[in-house]
């Protein structure tokens, strides 16, 4: 009789195990950034070189390490195209800021100015509406819990601060896979990479920039 409980409680405990682990992989999987839907129109795009590939870079407007990043490992990769998606977290002032970067004139200069000088644009297009509240939705999808955040081609995620070489390799291999993609119409499912150190825990024009 007690082997029979005993088998009976191995049993109970072995089914709710698949069941909780089905459950996890599967939230795991669906909540995987999924590059290749991105609303590009969201966001503010530039070129570095010939564009080979492409990463998407959330970052809010007063993040320091978002402009420590951009100043020490965006500029200096090669070959790019970067979309940039204000995802404003920081309070209110953040909110504005990317408001008014967006309806800019020229938001990609709108942008750098800030994070140079912290002034924000004296000309707005008129009538234009910030995707603020859609960015913010954007990120809550994504599960961005913090800036800055890249997510390249092959859906592998940078969390925070990242070394140039890693993040230069990663892009190497993303672009590798998504032509691997673009050819047998399979990506395979890699995992995210944490490259963060500040985590408090996540114009489609072409410009030639840096």
């Amino acid at each position: 009789m007690n082997a029979i409980k005993k088998l009976s409680s191995v049993t109970t405990l072995l089914v709710f195990y698949i069941f909780f682990y089905s459950w996890a992989s599967a939230d795991t999987r669906t909540s995987v950034h999924n590059f290749r839907d991105l609303p590009l129109d969201l966001a503010i795009t530039w070129t570095i070189g010939s564009a080979k590939s492409e990463l998407a870079y959330f970052a809010d407007p007063n993040c320091r390490y978002c402009k420590k990043l951009e100043n020490q490992v965006l500029k200096k990769l090669n070959n790019v195209k970067i979309h940039l998606f204000i995802y404003p977290i920081l309070g209110d002032e953040s909110s504005r800021a990317a408001a008014e970067i967006f309806c800019a004139d020229d938001p990609f200069y709108a942008w750098q100015q800030y994070q140079d000088t912290r002034t924000l644009p004296k000309k707005l297009k008129p009538s234009c509406i910030s995707p603020t509240f859609k960015l913010k939705k954007l990120g809550e999808n994504y599960k961005v819990n913090g800036t800055p955040t890249i997510i390249l081609e092959d859906n592998s995620t940078f969390l925070g601060s990242v070394k140039l070489e890693d993040l230069s390799s990663a892009i190497k291999n993303a672009e590798r896979r998504a032509s691997d993609e673009k050819k047998t119409g399979f990506l395979y499912d890699m995992p995210g990479y944490c490259g963060g150190d500040n985590m408090i825990n996540h114009s489609s024009r072409k410009q030639k920039i840096w």
